[in-house]
């Protein structure tokens, strides 16, 4: 998923892990969160739930952007997920928006003696009207679905009279603007995005303007900080695997492309140090 939606999308889904299944129309009740760590490959899933009536576990990745090799890496993650269940595993994948779609997302990976399947989900097909019926937690998606004539301002205008008749506290509430003002970035420039907020009855006057203004620009400096932090971890741990072993195969320089987590960025620089190969650096 890339990296400057990341955080947002996480807390959306974690929330309210039930809202999910309804928006994607899939079976199941009680959901939460599956705490396996799938830690023989460098990179974990976006999303784990394990789900009750029936039971399943649920891998779940989220793109905003378009991955070749998306099939493959979504195969990889449920083979190791069979592994550390006793339930069956439905992998899936959501598109945030059409940029992430292409010719490779089709879900599924073939080979010679394999052929995997996953869903795919592509949250501009879903329809606004119908996300704004489900659990006020998916709010901030609703911009992102298909609005299928409604214009932008009109359901920006149905999220705010959805919020008004719900029994949120203040800060709830501005919490979930934020994250809208976050995820129209996805589908609009900055300037938009704020246009669309202003529509709201008062809003450009009030403290909660204010305060998704002040809490969208600090999310999108920290996002930014963190992703060149963690950009310059990436390059200096590629030298220094290039100074011990040569030359990184292709299929290393992706994985490690793939890494979005500064805390397994140190755990593989801390593996270099005694690693007699690079095989063993990303065992």
């Amino acid at each position: 998923m890339s990296g400057s939606y990341d955080a947002t999308i996480k807390e959306i889904i974690l929330q309210d892990p039930d809202a999910l299944l309804k928006l994607l129309h899939l079976q199941g009740t009680h959901a939460q969160v599956e705490n396996t760590d799938l830690t023989l490959i460098a990179r974990q899933p976006d999303i784990l739930l394990s789900v009750n009536n029936p039971d399943y576990l649920l891998h779940l990745e989220i793109q905003a952007s378009y991955d070749p090799e998306i099939s493959l890496r979504i195969l990889d993650y449920h083979v190791l997920s069979l592994r550390t269940s006793d339930y069956p595993v439905i992998s899936a994948l959501l598109l945030l928006r059409p940029q992430a779609d292409g010719p490779k997302v089709t879900g599924e990976w073939k080979s010679a003696q394999i052929h995997f399947k996953y869903d795919v989900f592509r949250l501009w097909e879903i329809p606004a009207s119908e996300a704004l019926s489900l659990p006020v937690s998916l709010l901030p998606l609703v911009p992102l679905c298909n609005l299928s004539g409604t214009s932008a301002e009109e359901v920006i205008s149905k999220i705010d009279s959805r919020l008004k008749v719900e029994q949120l506290e203040k800060q709830a509430k501005i919490t979930l603007w934020v994250k809208t003002y976050v995820l129209l970035g996805l589908k609009y420039n900055e300037s938009d995005a704020l246009n669309l907020l202003k529509g709201v009855d008062n809003m450009e006057e009030s403290s909660t303007y204010q305060a998704i203004i002040k809490k969208g620009t600090e999310k999108g400096i920290q996002i930014g900080t963190n992703i060149g932090f963690m950009q310059g971890e990436q390059q200096m741990l590629i030298k220094i695997l290039q100074y011990r072993f040569g030359t990184i195969p292709e299929a290393k320089m992706r994985m490690l492309a793939s890494i979005d987590s500064i805390d397994e960025l140190d755990r593989l620089s801390q593996k270099v140090v005694k690693a007699n190969s690079l095989d063993e650096v990303f065992a």
